[in-house]
């Protein structure tokens, strides 16, 4: 199951900022009386041209229409639950102090879609970044305005001149995209000029937009703007490229794979994601592990690339981070937690003390 996230495209500069404004000035969203428990929130996802080509957008189905910038990047996430935060405190968060030679950080399990419902965050998240002088994510947000960046993820996701997303698929695949795109409300011929990898994780991210789960309220955005405000240092454990760059590598076989894959799930995804983000709630890294990571390595080489690599490579720069002079909260996935490659085990494994809140 590849429960991910990336609508990358050509997106004009003016519109990330305009995205970047929306979150830097977002208030917590109060949920409508009487839904204090369950609340549903629609939206859609689609294509729309922007000055520079086409940008996976998405508009809120709100009062006025009101257009909102979708989220620039890709992330490996456990997508957002429609539930509540619940309103007595819970046991456990995917949240760790991790701790060794009288130094000290926090890690948390991150979801890069949430819905207004999910917010305020327990006491106890916010009181990590509020102990903590900087932040750690994925991928600092700031470096993804760059233009040469932009270009760069253009070549990575798009096909070679001459070549088409029906040449790499297959007539019969091809045509199962096209009846997709149509039922995510995307025009059928939207990623002809895209490759396999990008074409599985927009149509995932186009449906989780139905759902209603919105990346600028994810808990990455969440922590990136409240360190934009408060002046606090934020830092990337790679670079957007790096991620794009591990699915680019991939046999185009295994891309097949993966959009045959994600067409089987777009029915039951919802049910599959609520499921996830309830263990995720609630800190529950064995119901991950063994209801997602799972599944996710039926398909070894996406998840030695998207997970196991990552990890690795993640893990000498968080051990940095821990013997630095200041307190850092460190935000990845949830997925890159669990089991054990994860870097909840690596650490334990590497001699440091984590305690789970």
């Amino acid at each position: 199951m590849f429960i991910t996230l990336f609508p990358v495209g050509k997106c004009a500069l003016d519109e990330w900022t305009s995205f970047r404004e929306k979150i830097d000035n977002r208030t917590d969203f109060k949920p409508p009386e009487g839904t204090e428990n369950l609340v549903l929130f629609t939206r859609d996802a689609r294509l729309m041209k922007t000055r520079n080509g086409i940008g996976l957008l998405g508009s809120f189905s709100g009062q006025n229409q009101d257009q909102r910038m979708r989220y620039l990047g890709y992330f490996i996430c456990v997508s957002a639950f429609v539930w509540l935060w619940p309103g007595t405190v819970l046991a456990e968060h995917s949240l760790w102090r991790v701790e060794h030679g009288g130094k000290q950080l926090f890690l948390q399990g991150s979801v890069h879609l949430l819905k207004p419902s999910h917010y305020p965050l327990p006491e106890t998240v916010e009181s990590a970044f509020s102990e903590s002088a900087c932040l750690v994510l994925e991928v600092d947000l700031n470096q993804m305005v760059k233009p040469e960046q932009q270009r760069r993820i253009t070549l990575l996701s798009t096909l070679p001149h001459g070549d088409s997303l029906k040449d790499a698929l297959g007539n019969k695949l091809y045509a199962r995209v096209r009846s997709a795109l149509t039922t995510l409300d995307l025009p059928p011929g939207a990623f002809d000029r895209y490759k396999p990898w990008f074409v599985a994780m927009s149509m995932t991210r186009a449906r989780l937009g139905q759902l209603g789960y919105d990346p600028s309220l994810g808990l990455d955005a969440h922590f990136f703007s409240r360190a934009m405000k408060e002046g606090k240092p934020i830092y990337g454990l790679e670079t957007l490229e790096d991620q794009l760059r591990l699915l680019d590598a991939l046999p185009t076989r295994v891309q097949r794979e993966m959009v045959d894959q994600t067409l089987n799930e777009l029915r039951t995804i919802e049910t599959e994601v609520e499921k996830i983000l309830a263990a995720w709630i609630r800190g529950d890294m064995a119901y991950i592990e063994a209801n997602y990571l799972a599944k996710f390595r039926q398909y070894p080489r996406v998840y030695d690339a998207l997970i196991r690599q990552r990890n690795r490579a993640w893990l000498s720069k968080i051990r940095g981070y821990m013997n630095s002079d200041q307190t850092c909260l460190v935000v990845v996935g949830a997925a890159h937690l669990a089991g054990p490659d994860g870097l909840v085990n690596a650490l334990e494994q590497a001699g440091y003390r984590l305690t789970q809140y």
